[in-house]
């Protein structure tokens, strides 16, 4: 009975509501009453819902509405009715789902995630909402066509080509180039862009070189850490100097200056 009421949605949006601390709760209540179920989300994404299983800290950080709230804010400052958006990772479904509250019916959200095992709870995630918006492509994004191994991580969202998150086994996976499927998908141009890629980051935007280069995206919100894109051959600098290249005014998701670290706020210029 404990664990119910902790785990309610009235104590999920006092949870989500406060000022810190946020996922030092979320994490306290899951360890003691862990459970696998679908919540009805609290907070911005209060209209969706997940299957999760929160036991594992990230997805308890979604159940309580702690999970990235900084750059859950950003994107759905940013994305705007019908805009074309492209997300990898999907992970869970999670960024998908904001995203799509975001760019409305006449938009589309390409979601791209290449872990199997997210692939299965993120497509269950987005049937439980039934959102057209949202189109799920598993398929790993890269520089070039390939088969390689991804490390397989027991924690939802950390599985990665770079570099070994709580390690569980290794599998081989095909990766693609992004501009080619675009182009079997006949998308010509996207307005925004989120990189959640745990390293891979760098692989990801020569794969799309093209397709930004044509069409430079309104918008993009990139992870930046430079030890996973140092062990996928890159660096934070590189990555940094590639976004300012591409022709993106940057600034780190907080407003403060772009480091290591932080997710990087990428716009196009207005004039």
């Amino acid at each position: 009975m404990v664990g119910n009421l902790l785990t309610s949605r009235t104590v999920r949006r006092i949870v989500a509501s406060s000022p810190r601390g946020r996922s030092r709760i979320a994490r306290l209540i899951s360890r003691r009453y862990p459970k696998a179920q679908v919540f009805n989300l609290v907070g911005p994404l209060a209209r969706s819902a997940m299957y999760l299983d929160i036991s594992d800290p990230f997805q308890a950080d979604i159940a309580y509405g702690a999970y990235q709230s900084s750059v859950i804010d950003t994107i759905l400052r940013l994305a705007k009715p019908e805009d074309v958006v492209l997300t990898a990772g999907a992970h869970l479904g999670y960024f998908a789902l904001a995203l799509a509250q975001a760019v409305g019916p006449t938009g589309k959200v390409l979601a791209f995630e290449a872990d199997p095992r997210m692939v299965k709870v993120c497509r269950k995630n987005l049937e439980l909402n039934g959102d057209e918006t949202i189109q799920l492509v598993p398929v790993a994004l890269g520089s070039k066509n390939a088969q390689l191994e991804m490390s397989i991580s027991s924690t939802a969202g950390q599985s990665s080509f770079a570099i070994d998150h709580h390690h569980m086994e290794y599998e081989r996976i095909a990766v693609r180039p992004g501009d080619e499927i675009l182009g079997e998908l006949g998308v010509t141009q996207i307005d925004g862009l989120v990189l959640d890629v745990e390293g891979w980051e760098m692989n990801v935007l020569t794969g799309l070189s093209k397709t930004l280069t044509n069409h430079l995206p309104r918008w993009a919100v990139i992870e930046c850490w430079d030890v996973a894109l140092r062990a996928a051959g890159s660096s934070a600098d590189e990555l940094l100097g590639e976004l300012t290249k591409l022709g993106w005014e940057t600034t780190a998701v907080d407003g403060g200056l772009v480091r290591d670290g932080v997710d990087i706020v990428c716009r196009r210029p207005t004039t």
